[in-house]
Parts: C-alpha cells; sequence; structure tokens
C-alpha cells in the first residue's frame, strides 16, 4: 500500500513541475558570428548565420558567440519571466564530460549574466515584468572536448506560476523527505496526510486550465495547515553553504577555468538576487583574480557580496594545492600569496584551510597551518580510502612538533557510493545522512554542509535553493541554516575544546595518507622534474638576491612574486600529481620552464652583482654555495680551466670546499 502511495505521490508532484511554466514565447534564431566578430557587445552581421532551435554549432573544443534580441511580449506585463536554454543533448555524455561542457556565459546589453550548463538553463529575466523589455544577448558558449557539433534544444521565453512554483517546491521537498522515513513511523504518516491534502484539493481534471492554476494557492494552504500542529524535538545544527568546486585543471585547460569561473560566479550573483538568505563559500585566490582581470564588472560585485557577509572567500591558499610533492617552502608560499590576496582584496584574513578533493595530506602541515594563523582544516577525500577507513570525523591532528589544527570532515553520503561527497544537491539524504553518519556525535552537533554542482564548477541551483527553503521544517530532519563555515567552525572548536569533551576528542597524529589515487608521486614525471628545478631556482635567486642587496632596500621582488604565483598555480592537485588531460601538461612544462629561466636569470643577476662587489680579478672563479650546510662536492667549469689564484691551470676536477 505504501508503494502505491509513493507512486502517486511522484507521479502528481510530477504533473505539477510540469505546469510550472505556464506561457511560453519562441524567439527568433540566434546568430552565430564568424570567428573573431563575436563578443559581449557585438552587433550581429545579416551574413552571420542563424541558429533556430534544432540547429547544431561548436564543435572539439570549440567556442563559439550566438547573438540575438529578447523582447517579452505586452501582455506578460506582471508575470516573472524566465530565459531557457538548453545548449546540448547531454543525456548520452559521460559524466565526467557533462562537467566539462558545453556550458556559456550569457551577457545582456555586453554586461555578464548568468552562465548556462546541464543544471542551469533557466535565467531569471525580469521577477514582475512590465511588459515591453528588450535586450541583446551575447552567449560565449564552450563546446567541451565533444567530437560532434551541439544540437540546439532549446532556446524561448517562459511565464513562471508562482502558484505553481511554490506547490511544486513544497510537495518535491515533501516526498523527498517520505522517502527516507521510517514507513511505519509518526513522522511518515503526518507528512503522507499533508501531501495528500494537497494533492486533494488541487483540480487535475485539466492541467494547465484556469481551473487547475486558481486551485493550487488553496493545495499550499492545506498542506501547510496539515503540519501546523508539528513541533521538532532536540535535533543536530546542519550549516549549509553554498559551493562550487572548482578544479583549476582537470578536463580542461586554465584557459578553460578562466572562464568557468566567470559563469560559475555570474551564476550565483544572479541567484543571489533572488533568495537574500544564500550564502556562499569559494576558496582560491587564482580563481578570484582570473576574474577580475576578464569580467572586471563582475568581480565589483562579488566585491560587494564579500561586503555584506553573504559571500566568503576562505581556503589559505592560492590554490587547492597538492600536499606530497611541493617542498616545505612551496606549502608555506601557498600561504602567504593565499593570505596576501584576501587581505589585499577582501580586507580580510581566514582561518581555514580548504582541501575538500586533495590525494592525502602531508603530515608537516599542522607546524605550517599553525605558522599562518591557520587553526581550523577542511576535507572530505579521505572518505574515500579503499580499504582503512579513518575512524574520525573531527578531531585534532597534530604535527611532528606538537602543532595541532581541528579537522573537521565533511560527512555528507553520495547516493549508492562509499565515499562522502562535498558537492551536495540539497536532498532529504544527503542532509539527514550529514549527521546520521558521523562519528563525534557524543561531542558535536554542528555540521557543515556544501552544496552546489562542482569539479567543472557551476554552484547551486535554483531547485536546491527551494529545496532549502524547506527541508528543515519538515518532519525528522535536523535543524539546518544558511551560513558561512568559518563560524561553524569556531562553533566546532567550542563544542569539542569543552572541558567534558576534551578528553573524549580523538587525536591523529602522523599525515592523512590516502588509499586510493595512486601514482601521485610517479605520473607525468616532466612535469615533476620541471617543478622541482623552478623550486630550486626560485630558492636560489631569492637567496642570492638577498645577498647582493643586503646594504640597499632595492631586492627586486616583483619579478619574483609572479613566478611564484605561477609555480604555486601548478601544484594544484589535479596538475602537479599527474591526473590532467594531456594539454594541461603541454601548458604546465612550458609554464614551469618559463619559472625557471626567469629564476636562473634573476640568480644570475645576482651572482654577477656581488661577484663585482666582492672586488676579484677578471677571470677569477668564484663557487656559492646555496645550502645551508658546508658542501665539498666537484665544481664543473666549462671554459679554460683556472686555478684557485685566478691562473689558467690543467683540466682537472676541482675540489672545492666552503
Amino acid at each position: 500500500m505504501v508503494d502505491v502511495t509513493m507512486r502517486k505521490f511522484a507521479a502528481r508532484v510530477a504533473e505539477i513541475e510540469g505546469a510550472v511554466y505556464r506561457r511560453r514565447q519562441a524567439l527568433p534564431p540566434l546568430r552565430v558570428a564568424p570567428e573573431g566578430r563575436g563578443g559581449p557587445a557585438a552587433t550581429p552581421g545579416a551574413d552571420w548565420p542563424e541558429l533556430p532551435v534544432g540547429g547544431r554549432w561548436g564543435g572539439y573544443n570549440q567556442t563559439a558567440w550566438l547573438h540575438g534580441e529578447i523582447a517579452v511580449p505586452a501582455e506578460w506585463a506582471g508575470e516573472t519571466v524566465l530565459l531557457l536554454v538548453v545548449l546540448g543533448d547531454y543525456t548520452p555524455l559521460p559524466p565526467y564530460v557533462r562537467m566539462a561542457g558545453p556550458e556559456a556565459l550569457a551577457y545582456l546589453d555586453g554586461e555578464p549574466f548568468a552562465g548556462i550548463d546541464k543544471w542551469h538553463p533557466d535565467l531569471l529575466l525580469a521577477g514582475e515584468a512590465r511588459g515591453g523589455e528588450r535586450w541583446r544577448i551575447a552567449i560565449e558558449a564552450f563546446s567541451a572536448r565533444v567530437a560532434e557539433p551541439h544540437r540546439l534544444l532549446q532556446y524561448e521565453l517562459a511565464a513562471r506560476d508562482p502558484a505553481a512554483h511554490a506547490l511544486a517546491a513544497d510537495l518535491r521537498a515533501a516526498y523527498d523527505v517520505l522517502t527516507i522515513l521510517d514507513p511505519a513511523g509518526g513522522d511518515h504518516a503526518l507528512l503522507s496526510r499533508a501531501i495528500d491534502a494537497a494533492l486533494a484539493t488541487v483540480d487535475f481534471r485539466q492541467r494547465g486550465s484556469d481551473a487547475f492554476y486558481a486551485s493550487l494557492a488553496p493545495a499550499r494552504a492545506a498542506f501547510k495547515e496539515a503540519l501546523a500542529g508539528y513541533r521538532h524535538g532536540a535535533r543536530p545544527r546542519i550549516v549549509m553553504t553554498g559551493h562550487a568546486h572548482i578544479d583549476v585543471a582537470w578536463l580542461w585547460p586554465l584557459a578553460q577555468t578562466r572562464r568557468k569561473a566567470a559563469r560559475t560566479f555570474a551564476t550565483v550573483l544572479r541567484l543571489m538576487e533572488e533568495y537574500p538568505e544564500y550564502h556562499f563559500t569559494q576558496s582560491q585566490p587564482q580563481l578570484y583574480d582570473y576574474v577580475k582581470e576578464d569580467e572586471p564588472a563582475l568581480y565589483a560585485r562579488i566585491k560587494a557580496r564579500v561586503a555584506e557577509g553573504r559571500w566568503e572567500p576562505t581556503g589559505a591558499m592560492w590554490v587547492e594545492s597538492d600536499t606530497n610533492v611541493p617542498n616545505g617552502e612551496s606549502l608555506v608560499r601557498q600561504l602567504v600569496y593565499g593570505m596576501r590576496a584576501f587581505e589585499a582584496e577582501f580586507g580580510r584574513r581566514t582561518s581555514l584551510l580548504w582541501l575538500p578533493d586533495v590525494f592525502g595530506y602531508s603530515w608537516a602541515l599542522p607546524q605550517i597551518l599553525r605558522g599562518a594563523g591557520i587553526t581550523h582544516f577542511m576535507t572530505s577525500k579521505m572518505s574515500w580510502n579503499d580499504t582503512n577507513r579513518l575512524p574520525y570525523d573531527t578531531f585534532r591532528w597534530r604535527g611532528a612538533d606538537g602543532s595541532e589544527v581541528l579537522t573537521h570532515f565533511i560527512t555528507t553520503p553520495t547516493a549508492g557510493q562509499r565515499y562522502f561527497t562535498y558537492n551536495g544537491h540539497m536532498t532529504a539524504e544527503e542532509v539527514a545522512g550529514t549527521y546520521r553518519v558521523y562519528n563525534q556525535k557524543d561531542i558535536n552537533d554542528n555540521l557543515l554542509y556544501l552544496f552546489g554542482w562542482g569539479d567543472g564548477g557551476g554552484g547551486p541551483t535554483r531547485g536546491m535553493l527551494e529545496a532549502g527553503r524547506r527541508l528543515g521544517d519538515l518532519p525528522g530532519m535536523p535543524r539546518i541554516e544558511q551560513g558561512p563555515a568559518e563560524p561553524l567552525f569556531a562553533a566546532i572548536e567550542r563544542a569539542v575544546l569543552a572541558p567534558e569533551n576534551l578528553r573524549k576528542t580523538p587525536i591523529w597524529e602522523g599525515e592523512l595518507y590516502f588509499e586510493y589515487h595512486r601514482g601521485t608521486y610517479t605520473s607525468q614525471g616532466r612535469t615533476k622534474y620541471a617543478h622541482r628545478r623552478a623550486e630550486v631556482l626560485l630558492h636560489e635567486a631569492e637567496l642570492w638576491s638577498a645577498a647582493a642587496h643586503a646594504t640597499d632596500d632595492r631586492l627586486p621582488g616583483g619579478q619574483l612574486d609572479d613566478a611564484w604565483r605561477k609555480l604555486l598555480l601548478q601544484e594544484f592537485h589535479d596538475i602537479l600529481p599527474g591526473s590532467s588531460i594531456d594539454e594541461v601538461y603541454v601548458d604546465a612544462e612550458r609554464d614551469l620552464a618559463e619559472v625557471g629561466e626567469g629564476a636562473a636569470a634573476a640568480r644570475d643577476a645576482s651572482l654577477d652583482r656581488i661577484v663585482a662587489e666582492l672586488g676579484q680579478p677578471a677571470g677569477t672563479l668564484v663557487a656559492f654555495n646555496a645550502t645551508p650546510w658546508t658542501r665539498r662536492d666537484p665544481v664543473e667549469v666549462q671554459g679554460p680551466q683556472i686555478d684557485g689564484r685566478g691562473r689558467r691551470a690543467k683540466p682537472r676536477n676541482a675540489g672545492v670546499r666552503r
């Protein structure tokens, strides 16, 4: 009987969802800009090919500019108007290809408006239209690594019925919760009665009729009335924050990451206008730097949201870096350059290291983090271990020198998988499961839930935000609220370090070894070699620059700062470990070679200055030791051999002691 009722509920809810758009309006065909002629403010030419719905665009790794005009019908005054765009058929594409595209950034009247991808096909143009509004639209569409051109499946205006939209969101959230409740329990019975009361009020005789739409508001009232007497008992607190994990490179090169950041951030900002409770958390100053350079108007809006407190820059590192291959100085510089960027751009530092997707964590991290003022660490990747699951989700991670950072793992379950996710979809199973599977319930009931499409970016959707408004009010669900991550970590710290809990808080000593991705020390050996060479040369360049300018204040830091940022970018956790596509390593080897060449040139210029200041005769051989210990090693000399007094000598191996 329960199965029959659930099938009935599912069918009726889907029927209401199918009626959310009450009116639709076809739009004139888009036009495809010839190469080099498209852009946010370009004017389509009469010779530009048309792209109607059903037409094809793009090709392997291609970017196309699609241009057109949008006009809201005059008779739509007062309506909620959206633009619906489906760039291609995502169904046959593997999941890892879908996150790479097709996707786009839409510009209205030359300004970045919102991203378009599989999960964001609906762009809100007017919450309450005046009727007759007009915009010029330009869509920068990326086709991804798909051989065949994509078929434009949808491009039209739609008017959304507010009652259908609200009731569909109510019932979808309620049905979702119903699927995880005990069918024999009182919460299940109460929620079933509420859904049934709503559906009994809807006039389903002719979907889309005036009678159907007139019945939706009363149906919503019946649903709320059925739940009006429900009272929650004690329950855990789940803090939800929107997130868009953007791999700086992986199945796409750096050039596309720049555009992914712009698309994702534009979508986030647009949805923030609709949902005032929406909080968003984003790491990696490198991404902010890309958007600042490419889309300054968009970046100004981000800074305004940061100042408002609804957009949280966090994470501390320049990128979400690998922590196994880089040396200790590189890890320090990740923090130095990351924290400097946040302080310079947003006037704030962070206390939280944010590495949800990195392939294991060096035991050196606690000591380095505390030296940088970082007290908290978040990840979820350790749940992927294929042999030994870490026994703790919240613990004190103690470094080799005794330094500690409070570490908290995200525990959001992934349907059908053993591992947890940082890409939550705002489902009842995920939200409730975050607490259900959590190990440290005896010392903490404050948990973090990240929601939004990620890896390839995208971020939260309108549907997720609607569900987030409702799930916490329904029977059997935890208390949920939107908010930033860093205050939550402060609350976790207060809970686990309270006198009554301190002895029960686990301590982990040693590295956090990741038992899944193998070969991260060996894959893409040329890139790893170039990276290590660049690290060494940057050390030498800084050492001898400091020595050469010890008596003045003219240390040439700007050039080396740029080189460091380029090196740090290549330490991203899908570049340096070796897990990206081949184009990424073509770029990496080129960029790391540039870092090495620039550092070597800066080093040599400083050495020349030092030699000149020593006042030695021309041709004198001077050996420099860049290590902190005394060395006695062979020295290879090219050209005529000279002895220690600057005289020509017979060729031989020279032992130099310093």
